[in-house]
């Protein structure tokens, strides 16, 4: 390798290292993770194809958990060193994803310098889709076997290499059905241009689906029910199985960045087709077997991705190679590596400009995530209830619990003594009437209070945010609901049936102060919460006194929220107005003192809104304006400390 190709090579490469970085720093939700982690745990107990004991909805069935080997894997990661073993292994999967992609690439004709670039905008692209979980060690698999059939397009012996690969991938994670199908493309694509390898194809495939279905703790099932669930109208219902078109997915990854590598990659290609002098040089370097193989595992893989937008991470390792082969095409038509050292450079550039807000989420000065550690804020710990998990935990709570689905492997992972009604295992386990009713409780199609009875449910732990408000409401403030608060911190909810004798224990100790709450201040927050239960018969003044007391023990958004709510059924609001604005300056006095917690700004903002509520109600325009004036300095402050310090988390969206 010549001196310049070197310098490109170890460019590209620094710019393919800085990529995968920042993909590494991408956060993304964990529930995936701690069903992992509880999965592998249950695998190495012996549990595997028992009957699940998650779910009392599940009646027994067996988890088809097809991703066992990497619950496993993370098990073990995390049993050796923590969370640390969890960073660890995230960044030496995505290293070796770049280094097969690379690798895969060179076998297509591409230098070094392309493979490399290549690679790392692969991964990169697929930023908002690689999670620390077991779709990440199938992606790792995908690129393992892109990169055996690649080798055994020249020599065939490499087959067995991926048969393994797929064998391996079976008991990972489900996405090995791609791996099937890319045995069948290599099969029809080589076999076109060589019909004495059609057999030793066939046979690759034929041995390989044999595995699929065989070599795993649960049989043919193992195969079966991945093709089966293609067709079945369920999973759409789930985020990241909502179609790529598809509108209104929260959790479903961004679309735009593969959208534009595609549309990069069919300029190029039509580019070249419209040149007509293809060389000899390059149609020797590439076989004709890997051209036909790229185009038909492309098309599949993208049929795939607009059908479900979770399969986009595999559109783009499949995309790399061919890719790179496009780049180092183009680079020697052009007779020189500018066009490659400017795109190097350019994303260079764009890492850089993408790496500070990224690296203040991870900032110990971070006020959003202040006493979180690096892997808590990767997988979005505030979402998930570690606080109310504890709780129920510290006083023996148990029994059968509605919880938000994204919940279920927190709640397992943690020990927490309770059977959920669903969670994000899907139809793994779960019938399609059981999903169903889960979006049913959350769309309000059917009253929680009603449903959760028909269960034999005294128990809710849900997060107070948008998605769960109907049936939280639905629960607690439904008319003659024997409903009630038992937990709150402003983040999540513990809900009790009070009517339930075998719960009584609990709302008895409530009643009796004798209930163990993490914090002082949380305790504070669930009395008042309590209080409000329309169950409880509590008067205003009882509520009110319990909101002061919940501000008083901390920054509380909530207990300013309910202080609002109750000052607006007052006849004289001056007693409500002095209270509040001396609240004002309190926490005006803290945030000059140098906190700058994001609890105090949800505080000061709760505080504002209620305040403005309060005072709009008088005849005081002077006032009116000014409380006006501090709601929109308030609202200001919180969408600049959110774009300054939250990167990749909406606190109003679980």
């Amino acid at each position: 390798m010549s001196s310049p190709n070197r310098h490109d090579a170890a460019l590209c490469l620094i710019v393919c290292t800085l990529l995968v970085t920042l993909t590494w720093a991408e956060p993304r939700p964990g529930s995936n993770l701690f069903i992992a982690l509880a999965g592998g745990r249950d695998a190495l107990a012996g549990k595997l194809g028992m009957p699940d004991d998650w779910s009392y909805a599940t009646a027994g069935r067996v988890w088809l958990n097809r991703s066992w080997g990497s619950d496993v894997l993370l098990y073990a990661a995390h049993a050796a060193a923590g969370p640390t073993g969890l960073l660890v292994l995230k960044a030496l999967l995505l290293a070796a994803a770049a280094g097969l992609l690379a690798t895969t690439a060179r076998l297509r004709g591409a230098g070094a310098a392309e493979a490399w670039l290549a690679a790392g905008i692969a991964i990169a692209a697929a930023r908002s889709y690689v999670g620390l979980d077991p779709a990440l060690v199938g992606l790792v698999l995908a690129c393992a076997c892109l990169a055996a059939l690649a080798r055994a397009a020249i020599r065939p012996a490499w087959l067995v290499a991926a048969v393994a690969v797929v064998a391996l991938w079976a008991n990972a994670h489900g996405s090995f059905v791609l791996g099937l199908g890319l045995l069948a493309a290599w099969t029809v694509a080589t076999g076109a241009i060589a019909p004495q390898r059609l057999a030793a194809g066939i046979a690759a495939g034929v041995v390989a689906a044999a595995l699929a279905a065989f070599a795993n703790p649960f049989g043919a099932v193992n195969l079966t029910h991945a093709l089966a669930s293609a067709t079945d109208p369920a999973w759409p219902t789930i985020s990241e199985w909502a179609p790529f078109f598809a509108t209104g997915a929260t959790n479903g990854g961004s679309r735009w960045e593969v959208s534009v590598l595609v549309a990069v990659f069919a300029v190029l290609l039509l580019a070249r087709l419209a040149t007509r002098s293809d060389s000899t040089a390059t149609a020797a370097s590439r076989p004709r077997a890997l051209t036909f193989f790229d185009a038909a595992a492309l098309l599949a893989v993208t049929i795939m991705t607009v059908r479900a937008r979770r399969f986009v991470p595999l559109v783009l390792v499949v995309l790399a190679g061919p890719l790179a082969a496009e780049l180092a095409w183009w680079r020697r038509r052009l007779g020189g590596s500018w066009p490659l050292r400017t795109l190097a450079i350019g994303l260079a550039a764009a890492a850089a400009a993408a790496a500070p807000p990224v690296g203040r989420r991870y900032a110990a000065a971070n006020p959003v995530f202040a006493g979180l550690s690096t892997f808590e804020r990767m997988v979005d710990a505030p979402t998930f209830p570690g606080d109310a998990a504890e709780f129920v935990r510290a006083n023996g709570i148990r029994g059968r619990a509605y919880a938000a689905r994204e919940a279920e492997g927190f709640l397992r992972w943690t020990d927490t003594p309770v059977s959920v009604l669903v969670g994000d295992r899907g139809q793994q386990i779960y019938d399609e009437a059981t999903l169903h009713l889960d979006r049913d409780l959350r769309s309000g199609a059917v009253p929680a209070r009603s449903a959760l009875g028909s269960n034999d449910v005294g128990l809710a732990i849900l997060p107070m945010t948008a998605p769960y408000a109907i049936p939280l409401g639905g629960l607690v403030y439904a008319e003659d609901s024997p409903w009630a608060y038992l937990y709150c911190d402003g983040r999540h909810a513990v809900l009790v049936d009070t009517s339930r004798p075998d719960l009584a224990a609990a709302v008895a100790a409530l009643d009796a102060g004798t209930l163990r709450y993490p914090t002082p201040a949380i305790a504070a927050t669930s009395r008042m919460m309590y209080l409000a239960s329309p169950h409880t018969g509590a008067d205003l003044e009882q509520v009110r006194e319990a909101a002061k007391e919940a501000a008083a023990r901390s920054p509380n958004a909530l207990a300013y929220a309910v202080f609002g709510d109750i000052a607006m059924a007052d006849k004289s609001p001056r007693p409500a107005r002095e209270y509040l604005a001396g609240e004002r300056a309190r926490l005006a006095a803290l945030a000059a003192a140098g906190d700058a917690s994001f609890a105090l700004a949800r505080a000061r903002l709760a505080l504002a809104r209620s305040e403005a509520a309060v005072v709009a109600r008088t005849v005081d325009p002077e006032g009116v304006q000014r409380s006006k004036n501090e709601l929109a300095l308030r609202i200001d402050d919180m969408r600049r400390l959110l774009a300054a310090w939250a990167y990749g988390w909406d606190p109003n969206v679980f």
